[in-house]
């Protein structure tokens, strides 16, 4: 029962922001005009951001409140959701340079190592019976995987419904993973998401 509260608390939540959003991105015509490369035959508002943002924001507040044991680690993934976001949103707008893109995501993936203690130090029993442990590879490719995943992301979106379709898939895996581990904090994080 908790879960399905929480499920709908993240769609909800952000569902009421993006109902909100169509409405002032069409008044103040910051809207993507089909044609190109666009897979749309209408304008399309740039809205999907503030309903992933307004979501994450709000998983963040509930973990936040209840698992006070999560830490200074829940404002790391605020300041990057938020870096993230606004990023997104002026590229969006302003075409930006895929360098300066890079950049913030790559300075971002440093924070959450630094910051909020979250690296990829293994890559378990991959080869023999014993852990393949990274070593001071950690952080590279730790880079490399966040990167990744964010343009990975990023440019199977243009297609409707895809990126959203593999993100609920790869968050319940994600989520029955962390669920059976017993890790409630994670889990309602996930599951709001």
């Amino acid at each position: 029962m908790l879960s399905m509260s929480l499920f709908l608390l993240g769609l909800l939540v952000p569902a009421v922001a993006v109902y909100y959003s169509i409405q002032a991105s069409h008044r103040f015509g910051v809207v993507d005009q089909p044609g190109g490369h666009k897979a749309h035959d209408t304008v399309t508002p740039f809205v999907g951001g503030v309903g992933i943002l307004v979501a994450n924001l709000t998983a963040a507040y509930v973990v936040s409140q209840f698992f006070p044991a999560f830490g200074d680690r829940i404002y790391v993934l605020v300041a990057g959701l938020v870096v993230l976001f606004a990023t997104g949103f002026a590229d969006d707008i302003l075409q930006l340079n895929y360098k300066i893109r890079f950049a913030v995501q790559a300075g971002l993936g440093v924070m959450m190592v630094v910051l909020g203690g979250v690296e990829i130090s293994d890559l378990g029993r991959l080869v023999s019976g014993d852990v393949l442990s990274l070593g001071y590879l950690a952080l590279p490719i730790t880079l490399l995987a966040t990167i990744g995943a964010i343009n990975a992301l990023n440019m199977i979106d243009g297609i409707d419904g895809l990126s959203g379709s593999l993100s609920i898939v790869s968050l319940g895996l994600i989520a029955l993973a962390v669920y059976m581990a017993g890790d409630p904090a994670y889990f309602s994080l996930i599951v709001i998401v």
